[in-house]
């Protein structure tokens, strides 16, 4: 009796699977938009002084929000605090990261004596490294 050796898959030319690489994808894209819907969940809602000569920082990943509302509450992520509660709160994440940065929100209608005050507290806490929110505008 002879066997065909096209049964057993010998002769079958081994190709790559895509489906794996598909799921990963999938499973990558999820990731990251719960990821992204996280960060954005942590954000007090402001709206944002419009800029001119506003740039896209190149990287404004891996920052501490800090935020000022219309009235001049500091939040430290979405925890309001008062000015002794920021000093805290940066130095405990000054400890775990000595390269903190810092992503300082202030809404359009707050004065500007709040967010000079939060300004101060920052670099207090030895923090240079803080990037401003704002929109572009058409100019």
């Amino acid at each position: 009796m002879k066997i065909n050796q096209s049964n057993f898959g010998l002769n079958d030319d081994v190709g790559f699977q895509m489906a794996p690489m598909i799921d990963i994808v999938f499973l990558l894209i999820i990731f990251f938009m719960v990821a992204a819907k996280i960060n954005q969940s942590q954000r007090v809602k402001l709206e944002l002084p419009l800029a001119s000569d506003s740039i896209v920082p190149k990287e404004a990943s891996g920052r501490i929000n800090v935020s000022i509302d219309e009235v001049g509450h500091i939040f430290a992520g979405s925890s309001q605090v008062d000015e002794a509660g920021l000093a805290q709160f940066l130095e405990k994440n000054k400890k775990t990261d000595p390269n903190l940065r810092v992503f300082l929100r202030a809404d359009r209608r707050s004065r500007h004596k709040e967010v000079r005050k939060a300004m101060k507290v920052i670099a207090d806490a030895g923090i240079t490294d803080i990037i401003f929110a704002t929109f572009q505008s058409d100019k």
